[in-house]
């Protein structure tokens, strides 16, 4: 029983000393704990919570990144017009110029341009659209003129000739890959085909030709 007593004295005793303690420390000191405390806790090396998740810094930079590219992309436009919509365009458009010279090479101008600033702006066609690609078209030398049109005195004739402003859809690039591709593995089956009806020495023969080498026999013929 005496050493239960002196057990739970000795317990009593370390309490007090504890509070006895913590009573003892001066205002100063407490905030001082406390700023470092929280200089821990906002410390940039440690983890941050996001939800019930715990993210590092460079995760965190990551995301902040991708919010920021999502935020300077533009939002993606609505679909094209159909073509019936495109069609009645062009058509009021041709009827407000008329001195727009409407040929092949003309309209083949005219449609690339609509489709580049359709495939890498998101424009769609409008009259106001057309309007700018007839006056850049014509100021940079992509359009014809109407050769039953006689040239008006003075007038310089122009000194180059115009040329089809070319572009190709990303439909067009990606079947012109194809058909190359293809083009290329049938040259290699007809090429694998050829060279097995060869002999060695006539395959060893077109292989030093093919690199450029020169022979022996040729290089003594040619010092003389």
């Amino acid at each position: 029983m005496n050493e239960a007593t002196n057990r739970f004295q000795r317990l009593d005793a370390k309490r007090a000393a504890a509070r006895n303690a913590t009573h003892g420390v001066s205002r100063a000191d407490a905030e001082e704990r406390r700023d470092r405390r929280h200089a821990t806790w906002v410390s940039p090396t440690r983890s941050q919570p996001q939800g019930s998740l715990i993210l590092d810094q460079k995760t965190l930079a990551a995301k902040a990144a991708a919010l920021n590219q999502r935020q300077m992309e533009p939002e993606p436009t609505t679909a094209q017009p159909p073509a019936s919509t495109i069609n009645a365009i062009v058509e009021f458009w041709l009827y407000r110029n008329p001195t727009f010279f409407n040929s092949p090479f003309n309209g083949e101008s005219m449609k690339n341009f609509l489709a580049k600033a359709w495939h890498e702006r998101g424009v769609a066609p409008s009259i106001e659209l057309m309007d700018a690609g007839f006056a850049w078209l014509r100021a940079n030398g992509h359009l014809e003129t109407d050769p039953r049109i006689p040239r008006k005195r003075g007038e310089v004739a122009r000194a180059s000739a115009p040329r089809i402003f070319e572009y190709a859809t990303p439909e067009q690039v990606e079947e012109l890959e194809q058909k190359n591709a293809s083009e290329a593995v049938e040259k290699r089956k007809r090429e694998d085909a050829f060279n097995r009806t060869l002999s060695l020495d006539e395959l060893r023969s077109r292989a030093q030709t093919a690199r450029g080498a020169v022979s022996r026999d040729a290089l003594l013929r040619f010092q003389g």
